[in-house]
């Protein structure tokens, strides 16, 4: 099986602890059924105190497919989305 990205979903978070499992529930059967298994879940946070990048990263553990970029300071959905802080992703 070929292990490239066909898609990568690019999520802007922020305090959203309470809504993260649920996203990667509904998200994951769609992207796994469209790409064969080939995405990536990206969310981009800015940086919040509720445990959203804790509850991200744990998730990450266990699914490779879900990376994490942290802000160092709030940016806000549009810059988040944007293709320069790439370099900025956790895995």
């Amino acid at each position: 099986m070929n292990t490239s990205v066909i898609i990568s979903i690019v999520v802007p978070a922020y305090n959203e602890v309470g809504n993260v499992d649920e996203f990667v529930r509904r998200v994951t059967p769609v992207a796994e059924s469209l790409t064969s298994g080939q995405f990536e879940i990206i969310f981009a946070v800015d940086p919040c105190v509720d445990g959203t990048v804790e509850r991200i990263e744990e998730m990450a553990e266990t699914e490779p497919r879900i990376k994490l970029i942290v802000f160092s300071r709030r940016v806000g959905q549009p810059t988040a989305r944007s293709e320069e802080h790439t370099s900025e992703l956790q895995s």
